[in-house]
């Protein structure tokens, strides 16, 4: 099955290293920002405007589930 925009920008597949319960963790959040970004792609815009917050929006959720993740595997 071929991923999605949103799973291709996430980066749903969870690399090794990981205990069971980070990776469930870490998992749904990038299924979860993965669904809001194909939602965010799949809006029809026409300006330039509607672009360029389409792309600001799909940006903010990939740092967004990015810094989640990093909370959730950081050790202290």
């Amino acid at each position: 099955m071929e991923q999605t925009f949103g799973q291709k920008a996430v980066g749903v597949v969870v690399t090794q290293g990981l205990e069971n319960t980070q990776v469930d963790k870490v998992t749904e959040v990038k299924t979860t920002f993965a669904k809001i970004i194909d939602t965010v792609n799949d809006i029809e815009v026409k300006s330039y405007l509607g672009n360029t917050l389409k792309g600001m929006a799909i940006r903010a959720c990939i740092k967004a589930s990015s810094m989640v993740v990093r909370i959730i595997v950081h050790k202290e």
